[in-house]
């Protein structure tokens, strides 16, 4: 099952837009582009409250990691990797909610390219909240 959560709101992963990359690099590392996208559907419903704290949301919240170098560990066929704060000046990083939002504690673990997790905080308007993606079988694209 797949899962974006975010703030305890599961707005759910649209197959069709998201997207991993993972490209060579040196030794045990490589680079690796994503980018989530959350389903339109659940992130209307989430909207439909009027009183409600996704309100103020037209579309989905699209979480990107670009330009991220992951160790690979070929014996366990596990790519990690873990950063305090991922925007920096080799990694693009954020999540785009009408405006981009700063991500923090980010932890990313690729299982044998098939189940991807990532969890970590975004800094929504004045508070710090919680977020995690779980996607079965993600989508390769060609680096």
């Amino acid at each position: 099952m797949n899962h974006f959560f975010l703030d305890g709101t599961d707005f759910g992963i649209d197959t069709e837009k998201s997207s991993v990359r993972l490209g060579t690099g040196a030794a045990e590392m490589a680079g690796l582009d994503i980018e989530i996208y959350g389903d339109e559907r659940l992130a209307e419903e989430a909207g439909e409250d009027e009183a409600g704290k996704w309100s103020w949301i037209l579309y989905p919240p699209h979480l990107y990691l670009l330009g991220c170098q992951i160790f690979l560990n070929p014996q366990r066929a596990v790519a990690e990797a873990q950063w305090d704060e991922p925007d920096n000046d080799e990694t693009e990083a954020g999540l785009y909610l009408l405006e981009h939002f700063d991500l923090r504690a980010v932890s990313l673990r690729l299982l044998d390219r098939s189940r991807l997790e990532i969890s970590g905080q975004v800094r929504l308007e004045d508070r710090w909240c919680d977020f995690s993606v779980v996607w079965d079988e993600p989508v390769f694209r060609s680096p």
